[in-house]
């Protein structure tokens, strides 16, 4: 043990076996290192790696003076993820260390300059001497997912409900989204499959990611009653008149059969209604083979007037 002025430790040092071992001298040399003398009655025990050749063997052990090797680590490190990454490279100041002998290397795992992913990683570092003695410290680099995912909504649509019905069973696909780590769940309210009365209803949508981040869409859903889709189709002959795209007169024709469809769902009587729009695609197609209707447009008037037509029992 060695002392100061004042009698505080300064460092202390022990060798020797688990028998009676004696220093018997002590010798400060001019490198700063000391050499001790002394006997030993003990084996190849403690210190000593072999046995006693005698009854007290002589043995003589140099000590240098040195602090023992200490590390300290940054403080834990918080971070945002980089921009559309599940990570973040981080860089922390390095360590530093006191004491040991010669030349001390310290090693990071990660090291500074690692890409860390979101969530807490541990960093271990070790500093070793000259010797090879070793000293760890541990520190936490927390990176936080702080990015939104994308939510892409379904188009709006229209629905037909069946005929004498106020409500209808409504399906839709679910909408896409994506994130920069993980989409933890979609959700929709109301739910597909839901029962949605006559007009529209607002579907709102939410993704919600892996670190609680949500994003928002929502599109809407039109209920129409199968005499509300026929005087829809009715005014988009309008419009096509209004474009001059069909003269009033061809317009009228086609209206007067959706008018006796709709008068006759109004009373209940779903075949004349069925005969009256098979009456209004007939002459859909004539328009387009004539050429006086593009086929495109002719398609889809009548997917309109077959769309109502399923919705009739």
């Amino acid at each position: 043990m060695k002392t100061d002025r004042d009698g505080n430790q300064l460092w202390d040092f022990a060798v020797g076996t688990s028998a009676d071992d004696r220093m018997m001298g002590l010798l400060q040399n001019a490198d700063g290192t000391y050499t001790l003398g002394g006997h030993s009655s003990g084996g190849a025990t403690g210190d000593k790696s072999s046995p006693n050749f005698g009854n007290k063997d002589i043995w003589i052990v140099q000590v240098s003076e040195q602090s023992p090797l200490t590390i300290s680590c940054p403080a834990d490190i918080s971070v945002a993820n980089d921009p559309g990454q599940c990570a973040a490279i981080v860089n922390f100041p390095p360590p530093v260390s006191t004491g040991g002998k010669g030349a001390v290397t310290i090693v990071c795992t990660p090291a500074s300059g690692s890409s860390f992913p979101v969530g807490t990683t541990q960093v271990s570092c070790v500093a070793t001497d000259s010797d090879g003695i070793t000293a760890t410290c541990f520190f936490a680099v927390t990176v936080t997912d702080s990015t939104p995912p994308s939510i892409v909504c379904p188009p709006d649509f229209t629905v037909i409900a069946p005929l004498g019905r106020i409500s209808a069973v409504v399906n839709f696909s679910t909408p896409s989204a994506i994130d920069n780590c993980s989409i933890a769940a979609i959700a929709c309210s109301p739910v597909s499959g839901s029962i949605l009365n006559l007009g529209t209803t607002i579907i709102n949508c939410a993704a919600i990611d892996s670190s609680g981040n949500t994003a928002t869409c929502s599109f809407s859903v039109v209920l129409l009653s199968p005499q509300s889709a026929a005087q829809q189709l009715s005014s988009a002959l309008g419009q096509l008149v209004a474009q001059q795209i069909l003269n009033a007169g061809t317009a009228n024709a086609l209206t007067v059969k959706l008018q006796s469809a709709i008068q006759s769902m109004n009373s209940g009587n779903g075949t004349p209604a069925i005969n009256q729009l098979n009456a209004f695609i007939k002459g859909v197609n004539a328009l387009v083979v004539s050429g006086r209707l593009s086929a495109s447009t002719g398609q889809a008037l009548i997917a309109s007037a077959q769309q109502i037509q399923s919705s009739i029992p």
